[in-house]
């Protein structure tokens, strides 16, 4: 007997959690499907330790696989998904289902098995869910060949609630070990039992490319996906209990800190409980349809910001983060781009990939009048096409960058002449000035970079480059800034490179590799004349930039040249808890104060009142310029940081110290 242990990832929207799945190989062969949900390994205590032989089982109702397929409403529309099971409401409980069996250790062993006949797969939902710190639960099928866990008191949530990936089998066992000083603590409440009448996850009995979707969709890992084999890891499958109703991306930041961000559709949350949703990544096969991938999963943690009608996105932070995760970038120019690509899953199937090499139309969504103007893109795809399941699959352009999300359309494989419609980033950023909380730019650009795009991030690189904004401009030098994370390899050279914009060559600024901190001077500049740079770091193995800013020698994003115009002094710098900000002139409308990773701090005024929030413009600055206000930062710990402060003329950005 071979023993195949494999890490799997499952995203439901706001739970996410591996399970580690043991695939037993018998005489019969061995199985190909590799998984991992948020799990923390080890093997049920019946596996290693001898036990009563016959536990409770729950025999479902009878279901038929085929006319569950007959009954089934079929529909067209993108946004309703794809089913694939039958969700049946059950309520078994520790203390009204199972047997308890009393332990050696003083612990207590409770197992229960549920079979429904003739199902190709099982999947499960908790309505409440609870494991005490010493105590574990293993999901596996009867046949042990498939094990989930183990789920810990690592796995519980806010809401009290667990969702699970599906086991390919009809007939599943719950073994729950309770600790001897867990004792009657647990709470497990299987509320929903999902009957599996579709081959979905596993399709043992497809063959070639096809899968579940239509026959004109492309495997992801034919030809024509070579050149996007690394934005493909970061696309997922949604799972609401029996439906596969979703796509989505991961999707990169301005910190570049690998924080799982993940764009879909608005829609697909509407009327579900996204706090039972589980999210596929790697769900693929080679070009003619062999080799699967590990398929690994993660659950939702909480969305952060969402649209409405006109753009129709939904961003999510997710509570777990792939294996090998990749976050795909972005571009928020609202432009028309010519060759545009789309990664999904279309009606649940293996990762597809959808061309349109054509320049692409700026318009709203299904060419409607009645919605806002310029929010949407419509593309008519050339190779491909998207069906349900498809819904908040990212729209990438030539380099890569996610432009939008798709909303809904009328492409198919039967209609090739279809459209289908992605809401823009472009309007997502600032969702027509909406609060922060229903918006891209505050979760998307938290350094507050102001760049326009932003290329992928693979966190699993051998180091991890960010530029940093500019600081103490004047119209002959500035100070450019980085930040340099060493991961899998030695740097041996990091610095700054620099050039007028427009220019061909770069100007290289070498630091020494044993700081992760990139602060140098560059002077000789022209005055008004626009520059850009970035950092980067070479190891043995790549050279690695971070992104490319720009700033304008004296008016630089209109920044002003604090030496040439000193009608603004901070004073004392070094400080060792009390800054002074003085105007002369200029009318100061907002101070926000940065730490060297872009983070946002607090700042408290040090003679009663409240504090002031980040950015709060200062109360004793008057509205026609001057005065001054002493603030408190002797709650930030020692080091350097940034001020920033705007001003009715521009931006005065400079370095402080806290001491």
């Amino acid at each position: 007997m071979v023993s195949l242990q494999i890490e799997y990832k499952f995203t439901k929207k706001m739970k996410k959690y591996y399970k580690t799945v043991f695939c037993t190989a018998f005489l019969l062969g061995i199985c190909d499907y590799s998984w991992s949900q948020k799990a923390y390994g080890g093997m049920p205590y019946s596996f290693e330790k001898q036990t009563v032989a016959s536990i409770a089982t729950i025999a479902m109702p009878a279901l038929d696989n085929r006319m569950l397929l007959e009954e089934e409403i079929m529909s067209e529309r993108k946004e309703d998904g794809y089913q694939f099971g039958k969700e049946i409401a059950v309520d078994f409980r520790l203390d009204n289902s199972g047997t308890w069996e009393n332990l050696p250790d003083g612990g207590r062993l409770w197992r229960l098995e549920i079979q429904s006949k003739g199902a190709l797969s099982l999947n499960l939902q908790f309505g409440r869910f609870y494991i005490p710190p010493a105590s574990n639960l293993f999901i596996y099928t009867a046949d042990r060949s498939f094990v989930l866990g183990s789920f810990t008191a690592k796995n519980n949530n806010k809401w009290g609630n667990f969702a699970t990936t599906l086991l390919p089998s009809d007939a599943i066992v719950l073994e729950f070990y309770e600790a001897p000083q867990d004792k009657n603590q647990a709470i497990l409440n299987l509320s929903t039992l999902v009957h599996g009448y579709k081959d979905f996850l596993f399709q043992k009995g497809q063959k070639g490319q096809k899968g579940n979707s239509g026959s004109c969709n492309v495997n992801v890992n034919c030809d024509i996906g070579l050149p996007y084999q690394d934005v493909k890891q970061a696309v997922g499958t949604i799972i609401d209990g029996g439906t596969a109703f979703c796509s989505g991306t991961l999707i990169n930041n301005t910190a570049q800190d690998g924080k799982p961000y993940f764009l879909t559709a608005h829609h697909c949350t509407r009327g579900r409980d996204y706090t039972q949703f589980v999210i596929h990544f790697y769900h693929e096969k080679d070009c003619n349809g062999a080799n699967t991938t590990t398929i690994s999963s993660a659950r939702v943690a909480t969305v952060v910001a969402r649209g409405s009608e006109e753009s129709d996105f939904s961003l999510w932070l997710l509570d777990t983060v792939p294996p090998t995760p990749y976050y795909a970038g972005w571009n928020r120019k609202d432009v028309v781009y010519q060759g545009v690509v789309c990664i999904h899953h279309p009606h649940g199937d293996y990762k597809k990939i959808s061309i349109d090499r054509k320049t692409i139309v700026s318009t709203s969504f299904e060419d409607n009048g009645n919605y806002a103007k310029n929010t949407h893109y419509r593309v008519l795809w050339d190779t491909g096409t998207t069906e349900n399941g498809s819904s908040g699959s990212a729209l990438l352009n030539a380099n890569k960058q996610i432009i939008g999300q798709l909303e809904g359309g009328n492409a198919s494989c039967s209609y090739r002449q279809g459209n289908d419609y992605f809401g823009k980033i472009a309007y997502s950023w600032t969702n027509n000035d909406n609060e922060d909380s229903n918006r891209l730019d505050y979760w998307l650009d938290p350094l507050r970079l102001g760049v326009e795009f932003l290329d992928g991030f693979e966190p699993n690189a051998s180091a991890i480059v960010s530029t940093r904004l500019a600081s103490d401009i004047t119209d002959s030098s500035a100070i450019l800034n980085g930040i340099i994370t060493m991961k899998n390899d030695v740097i041996i050279e990091q610095g700054i490179e620099w050039r007028e914009k427009g220019a061909t060559n770069w100007i290289t600024e070498m630091t020494a590799p044993d700081t992760n901190i990139i602060s140098l001077e560059i002077t000789g500049l022209t005055k008004n004349t626009i520059y850009e740079f970035r950092a980067y770091a070479k190891t043995s193995a790549e050279t690695i930039y971070g992104v490319t800013l720009t700033f304008t020698a004296l008016y630089g994003y209109n920044v002003i040249n604090y030496q040439s115009k000193p009608n603004v002094l901070i004073f004392p710098n070094p400080t060792n808890g009390m800054l002074q900000v003085t105007s002369y002139e200029l009318q100061v409308e907002k101070i926000e104060i940065f730490d060297i990773y872009g983070r946002k701090a607090p700042l408290n005024p040090p003679k009663g009142g409240k504090q002031l929030p980040c950015g709060q413009k200062p109360p004793s600055f008057g509205g026609d310029g001057g005065g001054s206000i002493v603030i408190d930062i002797s709650h930030l710990s020692n080091g350097m940081y940034f001020i920033k402060i705007q001003t009715n003329e521009g931006v005065i950005i400079r370095k402080i110290v806290k001491e």
